[in-house]
């Protein structure tokens, strides 16, 4: 397992929505900042750039937890890297939830991240629905964006990815099946 380091100031106050910061000390270096998704309200403030990745870790008392986990500062030029990388750092964060977890409620939790939208068509897009504000938080692997209803949903799909007929419409012009996470 690589070597992580959750940054803690305990005279400080994270931004709202932040919950930790993690550093990865060896090659590619970075500093990522961990953001709890609040799925019961709308979501503003929401676009990022920079390499990331969304997951979610069950709490052994049930309940479901989103997070955005996100590159600000370092990181590869080779994109697959970064995010591999982040897909560990996931991991491990949810590790260190799971020994929180173990202490309040006698057992573990469990982690995944999100489904691919389309893993041969849209690499690296996650697409997750917010259903109490009808809002569509988009992971693109290189950044995110939070747009509001289906249509902005598939215009914004259409600008990430070029080849729009064939991720998008078939020949009959119907929307083509994508793995939807929901909230």
């Amino acid at each position: 397992m690589r070597d992580f380091y959750l940054c803690h100031n305990p005279f400080g106050k994270m931004p709202p929505g932040r919950v930790a910061y993690i550093y990865h000390p060896d090659n590619p270096r970075v500093f990522v900042s961990v953001i709890e998704i609040d799925y019961s309200r709308r979501l503003t403030d929401f676009n990022f750039k920079g390499c990331n990745v969304m997951f979610q870790y069950h709490r052994a008392d049930g309940k479901r937890q989103l997070f955005l986990m996100i590159v600000m500062q370092g990181g590869a030029r080779n994109t697959a890297s970064t995010l591999a990388l982040l897909k560990d750092a996931a991991g491990w964060y949810c590790t260190c939830l799971n020994k929180e977890d173990f202490i309040t409620y006698g057992k573990n939790g469990g982690w995944s991240l999100m489904h691919p939208y389309n893993k041969d068509k849209t690499p690296n897009l996650d697409v997750l629905h917010i259903q109490a504000t009808d809002q569509y938080l988009i992971s693109y692997g290189n950044g995110t964006f939070c747009v509001d209803g289906i249509d902005s949903l598939y215009t914004t799909i259409d600008f990430l990815y070029k080849d729009v007929d064939d991720i998008i419409h078939n020949n009959d012009d119907t929307q083509e099946e994508g793995a939807i996470n929901f909230a």
